[in-house]
């Protein structure tokens, strides 16, 4: 109750909690390298780490997000860099929030199966390994002959799912970007 000394309320403080982790770093490396493109890279990760250490900002409706210092200082930091795509204002943000959307998306995905492993005790390899017996009696079926065709590795946890999806994204964008400077 001490906190409603400086705040009127719940409301007010959660504001301020969520300006206070969005606050962007200082260092101008960590978004990126050069371009618009490394830019929309790094915010990406930083996003998705950003979730990581805070995953109840899940669970936070931003539809309507605070205009607080940090957020602010943010969106400012980031369109400076992508500024020079070409685009217009609106596509430029729109470009900020597809990103943000297919962040918060494999965020949500990281953190059900965290919170999966936390619930049964079982890593996920544990759990693949005892549907083993069930996935193999139901491949040699015949009632699914592309995923019994799929390579071993297909399901492997070295592959980077959440970056092969950042850069098609990217790759997306930068054809409309080629497209718009050619006009």
């Amino acid at each position: 109750m001490s906190l409603y000394r400086y705040v009127p309320g719940k409301g007010e403080l959660l504001d301020l909690m969520l300006d206070r982790v969005q606050s962007p770093s200082e260092n101008p490396a960590d978004l990126g390298d050069g371009g618009w493109r490394s830019a929309l890279e790094a915010m990406g990760h930083a996003t998705l780490a950003l979730y990581r250490r805070h995953p109840w900002l899940l669970q936070i409706n931003q539809s309507r997000p605070i205009l607080g210092p940090s957020a602010l200082d943010g969106m400012e930091k980031i369109l400076a860099r992508i500024k020079p795509m070409g685009l217009t204002d609106p596509e430029l943000v729109s470009a900020i929030t597809l990103i943000d959307n297919y962040v918060v998306g494999a965020a949500r995905t990281q953190l059900y199966q965290r919170e999966a492993e936390r619930r049964t005790g079982l890593t996920d390899a544990e759990f693949w390994q005892a549907q083993t017996p069930t996935l193999e009696k139901v491949m040699t079926s015949g009632r699914y002959p592309v995923l019994a065709s799929l390579a071993e590795d297909t399901w492997s946890t070295d592959f980077d799912h959440f970056d092969f999806g950042l850069q098609r994204i990217l790759d997306g964008l930068e054809v409309l970007v080629r497209e718009r400077g050619k006009g």
